[in-house]
């Protein structure tokens, strides 16, 4: 087994190799989503467009098209061939993606790919947009839920998948009005999905440090008090944007 390495280049974007491969998801490397030039991102992330390009990319995950995660200005920079895997019947949401790349693989609700070695697949998320989060398996198995709320079916993933290395976690505020409309999980959901899904390394939060706010650290830490409530404070894991970790 080779080693895993995990690289959070900020907000819901990671840079995965694991198997000889390597995999970006929801790749957003402007200052900006597209269309909202006054929301600029809190923290630079941590690899420069060029930089990531030249660690030739071997795939790229999309959960989902909102523009913090959609970013057509970063997705146009990234070969044409490069494989895109979208959910299922994005072709009329994302357009300009189907213009630009030619290797595109939409996978519905628990459909799977082998792709070099790791089986990726498509999972169910609580999100607007038909988002949907993804199951990898390799030398790890690793989930990356995009945006998500709770929902009922995560209960069924260790029916589904073996055991979870590591979890990442999209965590927000808890902001009930705005959630209802557009849900994300907060600190205390986010304990909710450790205590379900077990990973056995780490549970790693994300989407942090991109929309201004200064104490950008307050939601993952409030994270880590509860997990240090239930005994679990082990799995925590914090990296900011251009830290790797490595999975043995």
């Amino acid at each position: 087994m080779s080693p895993t390495e995990i690289t959070f280049v900020g907000h819901s974007t990671l840079l995965l190799k694991m198997n000889g491969i390597k995999i970006i998801t929801d790749p957003i490397l402007g200052r900006h989503p597209r269309y909202f030039i006054l929301m600029r991102r809190r923290l630079k992330p941590g690899f420069t467009l060029e930089q990531l390009l030249d660690e030739k990319i071997d795939a790229i995950l999309l959960s989902h098209s909102h523009l913090d995660h959609y970013h057509i200005p970063t997705l146009r920079r990234f070969p044409r061939e490069t494989p895109l895997f979208v959910p299922k019947g994005y072709e009329s949401r994302v357009q300009s993606a189907y213009k630009h790349f030619t290797d595109i693989y939409e996978l519905d609700l628990w459909q799977h790919e082998l792709f070099n070695g790791i089986k990726i697949t498509a999972v169910p998320a609580n999100h607007p947009r038909n988002a949907i989060g993804y199951v990898l398996e390799g030398d790890h198995v690793l989930y990356f839920p995009g945006d998500t709320g709770c929902f009922k079916e995560i209960s069924e993933f260790p029916n589904r998948f073996p055991p979870f290395d590591v979890i990442f976690l999209p965590i927000m505020e808890r902001f009930l009005l705005w959630r209802r409309l557009n849900p994300h999980i907060d600190a205390r959901d986010a304990v909710r999905i450790v205590k379900i899904l077990k990973p056995t390394k780490h549970a790693i939060p994300i989407h942090f440090g991109f929309y201004p706010r200064r104490n950008y650290l307050k939601i993952p830490l409030e994270f880590k008090k509860l997990l240090e409530k239930e005994g679990l404070q082990h799995l925590f894991y914090l990296l900011l944007n251009g830290e790797t970790l490595k999975l043995s």
